[in-house]
């Protein structure tokens, strides 16, 4: 499980640095980390979805957001483990195994003796067999988004896209504060 999130830590620092003239501040600074947690999982979305051969919504349903509140100010984005089956990468059946592709501008890779995407009744899944018989049957897992975003550097992106949008939205939502003087947040006109 790969996990990119930012903490209250420094909440009290910046509270006392700022000082008590911003009423304010800790819905400012939820807001910020929710804006940027949401902000980071869309960067993430359309950095995978540009190197993983499969649709979007599949990728979309491994990337989670925790959201900050007033009891819990933590936010972050979490990219499951759990694999997505082979069968959303185009996996081919052959006359000796099955191919599939993971990534877009990659090229096949090939699972020999395995066997599964045309039959119906396995779920289209890919299998292999584990002994000489017949059965038993084991599934070969997919592909790991978190593994993926790993090997493709995205996790320090991330983390600075996390962080800058973060500083960003922070000196608007503190900016609007000030201006606004109700107690923090007008999010009505944008």
């Amino acid at each position: 499980m790969l996990t990119i999130s930012f903490d209250k830590g420094k909440l009290d620092t910046l509270q006392e640095s700022i000082g008590t003239f911003v009423d304010g501040i800790e819905a400012s600074y939820i807001y910020s980390l929710n804006s940027a947690a949401f902000d980071t999982r869309a960067m993430l979305l359309k950095e995978l979805s540009t190197s993983i051969n499969t649709d979007p919504e599949k990728i979309n349903a491994k990337l989670h957001v925790k959201e900050a509140n007033g009891s819990d100010v933590n936010a972050g984005v979490t990219i499951s483990d759990r694999p997505i089956s082979l069968k959303h990468f185009g996996a081919r059946q052959a006359w000796y195994g099955v191919s599939y592709r993971p990534l877009r501008n990659g090229g096949d890779t090939f699972v020999p003796h395995a066997f599964g995407p045309k039959v119906n009744r396995l779920g289209r899944d890919v299998f292999v067999r584990t002994g000489k018989k017949r059965l038993p049957i084991e599934r070969i897992p997919g592909v790991s988004v978190a593994k993926q975003a790993v090997e493709l550097g995205l996790e320090e992106k991330a983390k600075e896209h996390f962080r800058a949008t973060f500083i960003q939205r922070l000196k608007q939502y503190l900016v609007r504060s000030i201006l606004l003087g109700n107690n923090g947040m007008d999010l009505t006109n944008g």
